[in-house]
This record gives C-alpha cells, structure tokens and sequence, in this order.
C-alpha cells in the first residue's frame, strides 16, 4: 500500500510514546475495548445488581448473602472456623476490630481479661462428694491375707467417721490381727487405697484427698469410749474407723486461681489476674467467687484455672458467666489442661489491617508495627509476636507468595515471610516506592501484590519491586491522574487502576501487556472469588463489572506521518457485525466520521490532505480489519 492503512491487529496504550512513534497497532484512544484475540471487541458496562450504597463508598464486601460497605480502606478476612456453619468475618480499619457471624451479628474481635481477680477462702470439705467402700480382713504374721469381705458402716459421718460389727475369724489364723481398708472413688474413678494404720499393709496406703494423705485409724467403740484396736484380742462388739488427713507440706497447698472469659464461639481471653493466695490444709474446699461479667456480647461462660503443686496454672470447670461462685474440692490428678491464654492479648484498638496467613494466624498493623494472632485464635494477638522492624509508617499489607506478607509503607515496601507467627522475618525491598493510596494494594495472584506509588504502579514479587507501568506511562504522566485517590481491582488477568479522572486496565498475558481505558469511575472494587465476579460501587449503586450490555468501543490508532500531504479515496471495516463507525483524524482533529453498512469497500468523500493521520473506529461489534487507502490498491 502507497498511501494509507490497513489494520489486522489491534493493540493498547502507551502514553509515554509520541503517537508518531507507535506501532502500527498501537492505539492512542483505547476506550472500553477488549484486545486479548488480535481484534478490537467492545467490553460489556457494568450490570446494576439492585442493591442501593451510601455515597464515598470505597470499600465493600458480601458476607452470608448481606452487603457491606465502608467510607475509606477496610479489610475483610473470611475464615471457617469449627462449629461455623458460614464462616466468620474479620473486619479491620473501621474503629475498634469486628467478627462478624454469617447471622449478621458482628462483636469486638478482642475480648478484655477480667477487671479484677477472683475471691478465694478455704472451706470445710464436702466429702460426699467422694464414694467409699469398706472391707475388713485379718492380717496374718506372714503378711499374709484372710478372711476378706465388705464392711457396710452402721453409723457414717462421712470423710470422717464409720462406725461397725466386725466379723470373726473362719479361714484366718488364730494370731492374725483384724484390719480395714477403704477404698475412694470419685466420678467412677479410684483414687486410691489406705489401710488401717495397725496393718503391716498400712505403708501401701496410696489415698489422697485435696493433697492430703489420708490416715486410717482403727479404735475400741464397745465400752462407748475410743480406745486404739491394737493387735491380736478378740473383736470388740463395736469397732470404728476414724480418717484423718495430713499434708505432705504446706507450701504444696498453697494455690492461686485465676479465670477466663468464653465466647459462645469457643473463643478464650487472657486470664484475670491471680487471686491472693489460699492456703488449703486437711479438710478443705476453696470456695471462689467475685466473678465480673464481661462487657463482651458474645461471651457466655468463664473457665477457671488454679496453680497445681507444680506452680502452673491449670484447668478447674467451665460454667455458665452469671454463675456467682464455685466450690473447688478437685484433686491436682482431676485437672485439666494447662491454660492456654496467658499471653492472648486482645488486638489493639487501632489494628488497622487484618489478612489471613495460610498456616492459621492472621497479620495486622499499628502505625509501624506489625501485629500477629494466635494460631487457630484470631480473637488473641500476642505482644511477643510483634515486629517493630519497618522503617516508615505502614500504609497496608497484602498476603501473597506462599507463607509470605506483602507490607507497603510511606518509604519502601517489605516481604515479610514465616510459618508461625511467633518466627517471622522482614525484609526491606531495595525500592523506595513509597505508597499513595491504600485502596490501591491489590493481590494479582501469581503476578504478586500491586499498589500506586508516585513514579507509577508498583508490583511487589518475590524479592523484587518494579514499576510495573513505566514502560507504558511516565511518571509525570502518572502523576497528572491522582495516584492518591487511585483504587486496585483484580479480575480474570486484569488489572484496574481507578481514579476521578482514569479507568485504566492492564491486560496481563504472558508478559504481552495491554493497557486499555474504560469509562466508569468505581469507588469501591471488590473481586468475589466465590462466583468469580468483579463487584463495584458507583453513583449510589452496586454493580457487576462487565456483566451488563455491550460498551461502545472507542479505538484510535497512532499517528502515521508521511513526507508529503496525502488523502484518501477508498474504505472498508470488516466487522462482525455492522454499523461501525470509521473515524479519520488528521493533524489532530476528526476530520471524517462515517457509519459503515458491511464489510464491503466505500467511497470517501473528499477529505483534508494532510502528512498526519490517524484512523479509528467505535463500534459495539468486534472489528477485525480496517484498511483505507489513496485508491492505487484492490481491498
């Protein structure tokens, strides 16, 4: 061809290169057009939902089928927790942290320890609640054995005091001597054996109550005074066993208790303070109270704890939180686990980033500080997980790379990387690309975790930070479309980059980058990866992007220069379908502008002769091949 176009393929913007520089298929107007296939196909506006958002909306999200939407940068991290029956929503960076329940009821992520410890006071041992079972036997010489059977008391004081008729001797030798052995349970459970105290046997006594030793001790009743049963007579009438209890040491029943608050959703704080310590000597119960209901809406029940007699703090009973008291008669063998929550602090009130790690925990920040939960515990942020290590106030996080935290500051970004959170690592990226706006971080997947800076739009990969847009657009040029109110959306490969005066999208394939306009102004974007939708908020409403009626495509090539001042005769615009309209622009104006019928060449009308021309087209078909000439060419 002399003089004049023919375009098979069609290409995206590159503002930083004068339109005299363009390729052939390069564009210089690349409005609500598709790319990816080689033709230019219009994109699909957006599809209003039904569903009405406040004005300044710019952060949204659809939790158990109810929408969401905040002024300004909020996080949202949706797990599934045990007993979930929708998955909890974790909510960061309006106000004090939430989780949201998939009832629509939301309560503060933190739970406050107890203001105040509990109250302890020994007691007089309740020991009903512990079951014996008595049997006599004789006791030979020889150690031996005889004559064993059940002993039902005829008068019991229970834990204390058991009075009975002892039987005689049929298998026994005449010089054994007649013993007890009391045998306690409690739940079901054996705790222990003593013997009488006048038995060879009386050193295998192995019975504990309340870390007490019991002593068992055999006395004459038949003359109705005690006298100590010694050895070999003959049975009195009247016999009783008497137990008493001593400890091994006081210090090893001095204890400490503290407790917890529960949520209905399993959820633990950290515990009260201790209470005074309660010495707990033969014979007693502790009696513990002064519990203080929590101001936590989702907490119904308190754990308590108390030291063991090695110094830890372990479980006691679970029971409802409007319970005033508890009587503790549990021996250290019937606790339970350690507790587990000393260090579960509550998040800080202005946690304002919250994303979910992929071994369990969760990551936050505050100011320059990075914060990390509990694994399992999103409601617990230890202190001792923190790290302090950023230079620059954190502007956002985004999760991405495997078990890594992508943290985007006012100064350079950091990848911070680790499997626990009580081990993870910082690592500043050798860029100082300082970010904007944090509407604007995104998480490409594999392509890694982007945001607007000053110089243009940074993608943060594995080790690198590059600005992903500077072979596209120049920093000035990036300037003078408000990297500051610019928000991020990532759908199906491509990027959106809005703000008050650009919609920018980056198609992304292989390395082959497409860089087209649209022209809606979203002030929220929220991919739904659920049904893998692209949800935005504008003008008051909610929408799915591109999912409504087809666009008008707008398309305008580069400019092509020649040596001399050229017109053209002939046309023709293959098209899927028809009208399109064929645009001509010469010396930077619309000269021409015409409504094609088919794919079959036309006559133009007399046009401008010029050296600078540029052809374009609007269309709601796809268009496969523009060719314009000076006429010395067959179509």
């Amino acid at each position: 061809m002399a003089d004049g176009f023919d375009l098979r393929a069609f290409n995206g913007l590159s503002p930083r290169t004068s339109p005299r520089l363009l390729r052939d298929s390069m564009a210089t107007i690349a409005e609500n057009a598709y790319l990816l296939h080689g033709d230019v196909e219009p994109s699909r506006l957006p599809l209003d939902a039904g569903v009405a958002v406040l004005a300044g909306t710019q952060s949204i999200y659809r939790h158990c089928g109810q929408w969401l939407q905040y002024p300004g940068k909020v996080y949202f991290a949706q797990r599934v927790m045990p007993g979930d029956t929708g998955g909890r929503l974790y909510i960061a960076g309006h106000g004090a942290p939430m989780v949201r329940g998939c009832d629509g009821v939301a309560y503060q992520l933190g739970i406050v320890k107890p203001a105040f410890p509990p109250v302890v006071a020994a007691s007089a041992t309740d020991y009903g609640a512990y079951t014996y079972r008595f049997a006599g036997f004789y006791e030979g010489a020889d150690g031996g054995m005889y004559d064993k059977a059940s002993i039902v008391p005829a008068v019991v004081d229970a834990g204390k005091e058991y009075a009975f008729v002892p039987f005689a001797r049929t298998a026994a030798p005449a010089e054994s001597e007649f013993g007890v052995s009391v045998e306690v349970s409690k739940g079901g459970e054996l705790l222990g054996i003593a013997y009488s105290s006048n038995t060879y046997r009386a050193g295998n006594s192995d019975l504990y109550l309340n870390g007490n030793q019991v002593i068992a001790s055999l006395f004459d009743r038949s003359s109705g005074t005690d006298t100590a049963y010694d050895d070999g007579k003959a049975n009195p009438s009247l016999m009783a066993l008497k137990l008493s209890y001593s400890a091994a040491s006081s210090a090893s029943l001095t204890r400490a208790y503290a407790y917890t608050y529960v949520t209905a959703w399993g959820e633990e704080s950290q515990p009260s303070d201790a209470s005074d310590l309660v010495l707990v000597e033969a014979g007693n119960d502790v009696a513990v109270s002064g519990f203080v209901p929590s101001p936590h809406g989702n907490v119904d029940r308190v754990r308590l704890y108390r030291t063991d007699s090695g110094g830890q703090y372990r479980f006691v009973a679970e029971f409802p939180d409007t319970q005033a008291s508890y009587t503790d008669n549990k021996l250290d063998t019937e606790l339970g686990e350690v507790l587990p929550s000393a260090s579960w602090l509550a998040p800080p009130d202005g946690l304002q980033g919250i994303v979910g790690m992929p071994n369990g925990f969760m990551a936050g920040f505050v100011g320059n500080v990075l914060w990390f939960s509990e694994v399992n515990q999103p409601h617990a942020w230890p202190a001792e997980y923190t790290l302090t290590k950023i230079d620059g106030d954190i502007v956002g996080i985004c999760g991405a790379f495997e078990n890594s935290l992508v943290v985007v500051t006012t100064k350079h970004p950091y990848i911070v990387t680790g499997y626990s959170p009580d081990a993870m690592t910082a690592t500043k990226v050798g860029a100082y690309e300082p970010c904007l706006s944090a509407l604007s971080i995104v998480d490409m997947g594999v392509y890694g975790v982007g945001y607007a800076s000053a110089n243009g739009f940074v993608v943060v990969r594995a080790g690198s930070a590059e600005v992903f847009t500077e072979e596209l657009i120049t920093p000035e040029q990036w300037r003078g479309h408000s990297p500051q109110a610019m928000r991020s959306g990532w759908h199906k490969g491509r990027l959106h980059v809005v703000s008050g005066l650009v919609h920018f999208v980056l198609h992304m394939r292989g390395g082959d980058d497409i860089l087209t306009t649209e022209s809606n102004f979203p002030t929220a974007l929220w991919m739904d990866t659920d049904t893998d939708t692209l949800w935005t908020a504008g003008d008051g409403r909610l929408w799915k992007h591109g999912q409504g009626m087809k666009a008008v495509m707008d398309w305008l090539s580069g400019e092509t220069q020649y040596q001399r001042p050229v017109s053209f005769v002939r046309a023709k615009v293959e098209a899927e379908s028809h009208p399109v309209t064929l645009k001509l622009w010469a010396d930077g104006r619309e000269v021409f502008r015409y409504d094609t019928e088919d794919d079959e060449p036309f006559y133009l009308p007399v046009v401008p002769r010029s050296k600078h021309w540029r052809v374009g087209v609007e269309s709601l078909f796809a268009v496969h091949r523009v060719v314009v000439t000076d006429g010395h060419v067959v179509m």
